[in-house]
């Protein structure tokens, strides 16, 4: 099966999906007159001037991911005092540039964000490059109220469409996990991360937790324009209906959704333990208080005998506890006790252990 997932998505402020359209819009025209528009040598370059005006005339309500009104209009107005033919030169020259202050920054940043609404129109998404749009919206809904933030019905069906047929594996595992992950309390980026690690691994890309985060504020992004889950974890009918109408979309769905009843026993099982951490910690900190050891350790049965843990189930759980927390928390293990001490040690490694003191780590 050939994964659908985008290899990058790395711009997370940059992700109003809706301005697709936009691009959609500036080729549809473009392709009918170049009278009107700035001629440049590069595709995005004359995108950019026209976006520019666009936004100074008719900048959106829905400006999340929208360079900001007042970097807009002042780049616009540093533009608006060149002539045509002479724009994409003096663009050039201050993309060239050091960058250090004023109003190039701005025009570097504002360019940035209209390669990628570029990028994302025609390389990731593919609604670029069929000259007459058929595959997308025609005319009339292209023409309809196109320079608009809101997402119609119409437009719902097609972001999703394409969306699915490019990166339909990560989309609809954040889907389909959002239910079970909401269930049981815990963080939806760090396991929808761990979900693609295991079953959907991408190889042509550095895929860490920091590039991660970048990608799914993105698509989280995507899955709240697009509606395609309600606040209960339930998918859209749009979404559903674009799958039925797919038989390869169908085939990675139930593939997805195979891998999510299996993946959600692991949740059930994060979930009760980090109840478990949080009971271990309350209680290091109680008994922390009244213990008469001014060395700060606590003995592990006093922990174990309030969390209501026999040995062998506080051995496997102490052993997670310190995988997990060591990166958070200093850790320290003894094996000194003031009297006879005949129960058996703990573990941590090889190492026997019978009593333990934490303090957070600098700056966690």
């Amino acid at each position: 099966m050939e994964y659908k997932v985008l290899d990058s998505l790395h711009r997370p402020f940059h992700r109003p999906l809706w301005i697709v359209k936009w691009v959609c819009y500036f080729i549809s025209l473009r392709q009918k007159s170049r009278k009107k528009n700035i001629n440049c040598k590069e595709l995005t370059t004359e995108f950019y001037f026209t976006l520019l005006d666009w936004l100074h005339t008719n900048y959106p309500q829905d400006c999340d991911g929208v360079p900001s009104k007042e970097s807009v209009e002042e780049v616009w107005n540093y533009f608006s005092q060149i002539e045509n033919q002479d724009k994409e030169e003096r663009l050039r020259k201050v993309l060239a540039s050091e960058r250090e202050r004023g109003v190039d920054t701005k025009i570097y940043s504002t360019y940035k964000a209209a390669s990628y609404y570029m990028n994302l129109a025609d390389d990731k998404l593919h609604f670029v490059g069929n000259i007459s749009m058929s595959p997308n919206w025609n005319l009339n809904q292209l023409t309809k109220a196109s320079l608009k933030s809101h997402i119609s019905t119409v437009d719902r069906k097609m972001y999703i469409q394409h969306i699915l047929q490019n990166d339909g594996h990560f989309f609809l595992a954040m889907c389909l996990l959002q239910k079970p992950i909401l269930k049981y309390n815990l963080k939806m980026d760090v396991e929808i991360f761990k979900f693609m690690q295991r079953y959907y691994p991408v190889a042509n890309f550095d895929y860490t937790k920091q590039s991660h985060g970048n990608y799914y504020v993105v698509r989280k992004r995507w899955v709240e324009l697009l509606q395609a889950v309600n606040e209960k974890g339930t998918l859209s009918k749009v979404l559903l209906n674009s799958i039925k109408g797919c038989s390869e979309l169908q085939t990675i769905f139930f593939d997805i959704e195979t891998h999510v009843r299996e993946y959600t026993t692991e949740l059930r099982q994060r979930r009760k333990f980090i109840e478990q951490k949080n009971d271990f910690v309350v209680f290091y900190q109680s008994i922390a208080k009244t213990n008469k050891d001014k060395s700060g350790f606590v003995n592990l049965y006093d922990i174990s005998k309030e969390m209501g843990m026999r040995y062998d189930r506080f051995q496997v759980f102490l052993t997670h506890f310190y995988q997990e927390e060591k990166m958070v928390r200093n850790i320290f293990f003894i094996n000194i006790v003031s009297t006879i001490e005949q129960r058996k040690r703990f573990y941590i490694g090889n190492a026997p252990v019978i009593k333990i003191k934490m303090t957070k780590k600098y700056g966690v």
